[in-house]
């Protein structure tokens, strides 16, 4: 059992480093998961010294106590610093957020003394409390919080790669609804200690596929995209290009050029929602793949996209035109989905130096 504990610590530490040396992890996301793997480390080595205690005699009741009391106050803690990695808007909710686990926390850290959580005999024998289930639930709360605050974020960065997360999610629920039912089977810290880890990787594919300014998909997903085009019979290739871009950073600064390119990527993701999917490919350059379209969808969608700059552009006058190009990828016709995009790339700038500048909202 020990041997489990401490391989699990070990990888804990060397999540730690991955995390801290992480340089395309944000500084609030490092400190937070940072905060989960050590909380995490903790209880690991609670229950551990707890079971050791446990083994040694009365001698050593007090000391299995004073383990459980650690453990049981604190455990909860790990899915809210989790779930605080996201979102700094949202601090004074995530307070709030954090009051149910003060109850716990006072019974926990009070059961040595009225045993209400759990408690520990003068011969040095563990039984659970009559108010065992206040534990039980915070921690239950507590983690739904942390999915929660993950599938907000899929539906807001409109992630597909989601399946990883939700397997994430039920083995962790799995696996202390496990020690739960059966106290001496050991399996919720062994499963936080994978999820842990494997939810780092979970990030990593994240902060791989998607662009952090813009919050679409990056040039890295649409290179790895391209091939599973191919299989399809016709796709749509509609390439955008903000027009005088580096006037907008000059004029007004890099953090309003950041919120202008984060603008005309949400306006063509409306757009296309339902027909393609969009990836910033440049500076200042965007490029949707639309399976199985043709031409007047193509039209329809770069009209509501259109529409949707246009309404934007009432509220910030300095968001800057675009303009557009798409060719349609046709697989019975012999085509290479790479000319299509070099095709849809030349018409996007022939549209871009007439006087219109190609579409203009």
């Amino acid at each position: 059992m020990y041997s489990f504990q401490i391989v699990n610590i070990v990888m804990l530490l060397l999540l730690l480093h991955l995390i801290y040396s992480n340089s395309t992890m944000s500084a609030r996301k490092a400190q937070m998961f940072g905060l989960a793997v050590v909380l995490t480390m903790m209880m690991i080595a609670a229950e551990g010294l707890s079971d050791l205690f446990a083994t040694l005699g009365r001698e050593y009741a007090v000391a299995a106590s004073v383990s459980n009391a650690l453990g049981f106050a604190f455990s909860p803690s790990i899915g809210l610093a989790l779930a605080a990695m996201f979102r700094t808007d949202d601090r004074q909710r995530m307070i709030l957020l954090t009051i149910p686990l003060l109850p716990n926390a006072l019974l926990a850290l009070s059961s040595p003394l009225t045993g209400l959580i759990f408690s520990v005999s003068d011969q040095n024998v563990y039984t659970r409390g009559p108010v065992f289930w206040v534990f039980a639930i915070t921690y239950i709360y507590t983690i739904a919080i942390f999915i929660w605050v993950n599938i907000r974020e899929v539906r807001r960065l409109r992630i597909r790669e989601h399946h990883m997360l939700m397997m994430l999610c039920a083995i962790i629920l799995i696996g202390t609804s496990l020690q739960v039912a059966f106290p001496q089977v050991r399996t919720a810290w062994v499963c936080v200690a994978l999820v842990e880890i494997m939810y780092y990787i979970y990030l990593r594919e994240i902060d791989f596929l998607y662009d952090p300014v813009t919050e679409t998909r990056n040039r890295s997903a649409f290179e790895r995209q391209l091939p599973n085009m191919a299989v399809h019979q016709t796709v749509g290739v509609i390439v955008f290009d903000v027009f005088r871009f580096k006037q907008i950073n000059d004029q007004f600064g890099h953090p309003e050029g950041d919120h202008c390119l984060k603008m005309v990527a949400r306006a063509i993701e409306d757009g296309f929602a339902q027909t393609g999917e969009c990836y910033r490919t440049g500076g200042d350059e965007y490029t949707v793949l639309a399976p199985s379209v043709n031409e007047a969808q193509i039209h329809e969608a770069l009209k509501r996209t259109l529409a949707a700059l246009k309404q934007l552009r009432q509220q910030t006058p300095a968001l800057p035109r675009i303009s557009y190009g798409y060719r349609i990828y046709n697989r019975d016709n012999g085509d290479n989905i790479l000319t299509v995009i070099e095709e849809a790339d030349a018409q996007m700038y022939a549209y871009k130096n007439m006087q219109g500048f190609g579409a203009l909202a």
